[in-house]
Parts: structure tokens; C-alpha cells; sequence
């Protein structure tokens, strides 16, 4: 069995041989015998342009990384910023 979960709690009962993944903007729950498969469903929500499929939340920078946050605003989008500082930059040569 496996169960990854990024920030969640994601508890399972009373099942064997799955793979569990939770993220921020997907669930996925799969036999781990039909692991195989999980390619074919990857590639099919790609050909729909689900973002989910190839987009990833968390978009690292040289200075840190930003984070989509989905506030459920249909106006736009907002992002959250993690940066180092001036002087970690510094000693990367950056």
C-alpha cells in the first residue's frame, strides 16, 4: 500500500494493494495492481487540457518559488511568493 499526501490528512480503512496520492488540486486512488494505468489516465486528461495533468501549483525560481492559490474568485488568480534572501542569493553566484 501506498498513501502520499502533500499538507492533507488522507486516512484509508479497510482496503489493501492501493496507491493513494493526495495534492492540492487532485486525488488520485488506484488498485496498485492497475498501476500500469495510470499513464493511459494521465495521458487522456492531458488530451482533455486538464491542467491538473501537466501544471503544477508550486513553480520554482532562481530567488524561491510561487504557489497558484485557488481562492474560487472568477476575477483572477492569486499567488502566493517564497523567497530567500538577498544574501542567500548572493553566495548561489545568483
Amino acid at each position: 500500500m501506498l498513501i502520499r499526501s502533500d499538507k492533507k490528512l488522507t486516512a484509508v480503512v479497510g482496503v489493501d494493494n492501493v496507491i493513494v496520492v493526495t495534492t492540492p488540486d487532485a486525488v488520485l486512488v488506484a488498485d496498485a495492481a492497475q498501476a500500469d494505468k495510470i499513464k493511459n489516465l494521465v495521458d487522456r486528461l492531458k488530451g482533455q487540457k486538464r491542467p491538473e495533468a501537466s501544471a503544477h501549483r508550486r513553480t520554482y525560481r532562481p530567488w524561491g518559488y510561487y504557489q497558484s492559490v485557488d481562492d474560487g474568485s472568477p476575477s483572477g488568480q492569486a499567488a502566493a511568493v517564497a523567497g530567500e534572501s538577498r544574501a542567500a542569493i548572493r553566495n548561489r553566484g545568483l
